[in-house]
């Protein structure tokens, strides 16, 4: 028990890396949905899911990690169905519940990047045949999940019983049937399993596919039981891809194998009656996944997985364990590059805002300079203006100038002259 115990820790330890190995390879991160006429698209870091609106709600395309591990495009009904009657007439009269092949309508109610929740209804025509119960079905899909989350809620609004039918093998009725198929262009051999007992011997039962179509015994849900029922390709060397049911309300397990193609495991919970305004809500995973001990951990079916193959599941996880400290180092140094890039566009922002400072700055010198240039335009016209007065009062200056001393000059001598005229005519003999 404790080897288990100790795979369980190192399985965990094992999602983290394979959670972000994927983010960076794919681009993607976290949930999500999408709506596109009668296709409903699901998806996270590890998988992406197509549903048939159209066909019973049924998985039309899957895949996990990037591989295809389902692809039912071509009409077939697959994936996880609901499958059951309120009138024994009508089961006896028909193969398939309309639910597992009528049209639904889908709303998605919740869509963040950590989760994903879509509201299912059937059509009218598709709840004809359960009336006056009402159906809903919310899938859910996180963003650490390789699968989607059924949660089956049934309600009864009218004031009388109702009676719930499903036909199992042998001709028994049992309450609600869900199943979780292949489809019929999938040309493999397939075997399905269940585990009994203690986890380190259980008791193994194993339904192999023969040249004609077979159906396995009805294994009860009890105690013992160690998980899902599983099934897996019998014609590898290694069980490539896994499939399985698991469940909070499961009663009987069972399963139907054909030569090679398509193969079902049916799940029964023994819900005879729904009394007036009851309501009754149950929890299914359904899904195929590749042999992984990290994604088996997120399916609930490690358990099963490991006591079935626990060499297999060790090596697997002894390969996948070196192969993430590997990745843990690029991590580290994705980290690093990542922690210098933010640096990079830190200092590239910086530079931007100083660049648009500049640029005002220069939108502001520039229009100075216009400012400038055009004032000293002003001063230079001005300039011009004034030389040309100044020329022009310099000139007249020196002509008044010129006049003044020819005026003095020759006032001066016309001064000396009556000067002359008038001094007495003895007075240079006196002095003599």
């Amino acid at each position: 028990m404790w080897r288990a115990a100790a795979i369980a820790v190192a399985a965990l330890m094992l999602a983290a890396p394979l959670l972000a190995l994927h983010t960076q390879a794919s681009g993607a991160s976290g949930a999500w949905a999408r709506l596109q006429g009668d296709i409903l698209y699901l998806g996270n870091d590890f998988a992406t899911i197509e549903i048939n609106l159209s066909r019973g709600a049924s998985i039309a395309l899957e895949r996990v990690l990037g591989d295809v591990i389902l692809n039912c495009t071509r009409g077939a009904n697959a994936g996880f169905h609901l499958d059951f009657y309120t009138s024994q007439s009508a089961l006896e009269s028909s193969k398939y519940s309309p639910l597992a092949t009528g049209k639904w309508k889908a709303v998605v109610v919740e869509n963040t990047s950590r989760k994903v929740v879509v509201r299912l209804e059937p059509a009218p025509s598709t709840a004809r045949e359960i009336a006056p119960l009402k159906v809903e079905v919310y899938i859910e899909i996180t963003d650490y999940t390789p699968f989607a989350a059924y949660n089956v809620t049934l309600y009864n609004p009218s004031t009388s019983p109702i009676s719930l039918y499903a036909r199992s093998p042998g001709g028994v009725w049992r309450g609600i049937k869900v199943y979780y198929g292949t489809c019929l262009t999938v040309a493999r051999h397939w075997e399905f399993t269940a585990a009994y007992g203690a986890l380190e011997s259980p008791s193994v039962y194993t339904l192999r596919a023969s040249n004609r179509t077979v159906r396995s015994q009805m294994l009860p849900v009890n105690g013992t039981f160690i998980g899902a029922a599983i099934l897996h390709l019998s014609n590898a060397s290694t069980p490539l891809t896994i499939g399985f049911i698991t469940g909070d309300s499961i009663s009987y397990y069972s399963s139907t194998i054909n030569p090679v193609g398509p193969v079902t495991i049916e799940a029964y919970t023994a819900l005879a009656t729904l009394e007036p305004g009851q309501r009754y809500t149950a929890l299914y995973k359904a899904a195929l996944t590749p042999f992984n001990p990290a994604l088996l951990l997120s399916t609930d079916v490690w358990r099963l997985a490991y006591a079935l193959y626990p060499g297999l599941f060790t090596s697997e996880y002894v390969h996948e364990s070196n192969y993430y400290k590997t990745v843990s180092r690029l991590n580290a140094s994705i980290a690093k590059l990542n922690a210098s890039l933010a640096s990079y566009k830190s200092s590239y922002k910086k530079c931007l805002e100083e660049n648009s400072k500049l640029k005002s700055r220069n939108g502001e010198l520039e229009e100075l300079f216009n400012t400038c240039r055009v004032n000293l335009n002003i001063a230079k016209n001005d300039a011009a203006k004034y030389k040309r007065i100044v020329d022009r009062y310099a000139l007249r200056v020196g002509v008044f100038t010129t006049l003044g001393i020819i005026v003095g000059v020759a006032g001066g001598y016309i001064f000396a002259a009556a000067r002359a005229s008038s001094a007495p005519l003895g007075g240079r003999r006196r002095r003599r």
